[in-house]
C-alpha cells in the first residue's frame, strides 16, 4: 500500500511540472523605428542630431543644424567613411566625411 502511495504522488508530481516550451519564453522587445527630427528649415535623419550652433561674434545669430556629435564620453563613434573632426565656431567636435 506504501508503496503505491509514493508511485501514485511522484507520477502526480511529474505530471503537473511542466517544463519551459516555447511558448513560455518572453516576447522578443519590438524594434523602435528611428524617426527622422524635425530642425530649424531641415530634418535631420538619425544618427545626426539638431544641434543650435552659434557664432563667434557678438551678437551673432544661432541656427538649427543636423550634426553627429562625437569625441566626448558617451557619444557613439562615427559612421563607416567619415572621421570626428572639431570645427570651430560652429558645433564642435562631429563627424565629417574627409575631403
Amino acid at each position: 500500500m506504501r508503496t503505491l502511495i509514493i508511485v501514485t504522488v511522484a507520477a502526480l508530481f511529474f505530471a503537473c511540472s511542466s517544463t519551459p516550451s516555447e511558448t513560455d519564453a518572453p516576447a522578443p522587445a519590438p524594434v523602435q523605428e528611428v524617426q527622422p527630427v524635425s530642425c530649424g528649415e531641415t530634418t535631420c535623419t538619425p544618427p545626426e542630431q539638431c544641434l543650435t550652433v552659434t557664432g563667434s561674434l557678438p551678437g551673432a545669430p544661432s541656427k538649427e543644424e543636423c550634426w553627429i556629435p562625437c569625441g566626448k564620453h558617451g557619444d557613439p563613434a562615427c559612421p563607416q567613411g567619415m572621421t570626428c573632426s572639431m570645427i570651430h565656431n560652429g558645433p564642435g567636435q562631429v563627424c565629417v566625411k574627409p575631403e
